[in-house]
């Protein structure tokens, strides 16, 4: 089933599968963590990832947002049950995510 950014989010989100492990995606209208808005959440529960978007966000900034949230998810980090976790730890797990992504992006896996 298609989300609701279009076939350039999806086939963004099949390669995020396939290179960084399963999760599980869902949209939410205003999102909010710890009482504030956000564009996205990364969770870990019941052994599985679950990384939420905002849907009020564009095609590229939900692209953006879903790299953000998996930054979180290859940190390893459990529990985002507040905006802690942008740490040197997160900067390296995100360097790795969006370095991979600019990769195959330039390798027309998007395409």
């Amino acid at each position: 089933m298609p989300s609701a950014f279009g076939k350039e989010f999806d086939r963004v989100a099949r390669w995020a599968k396939r290179s960084f492990g399963p999760f599980r995606l869902v949209t939410a209208p205003r999102l909010q963590l710890g009482g504030e808005s956000c564009s996205g959440a990364c969770h870990f529960a019941n052994g599985k990832w679950l990384i939420e978007i905002d849907r009020s966000q564009s095609t590229s900034e939900a692209i953006d947002t879903l790299l953000h949230e998996l930054g979180h998810m290859v940190a390893g980090e459990k529990n985002m049950t507040e905006r802690r976790g942008h740490g040197s730890d997160w900067g390296r797990a995100h360097a790795r995510v969006y370095r991979a992504f600019l990769a195959a992006h330039e390798n027309g896996e998007f395409a």
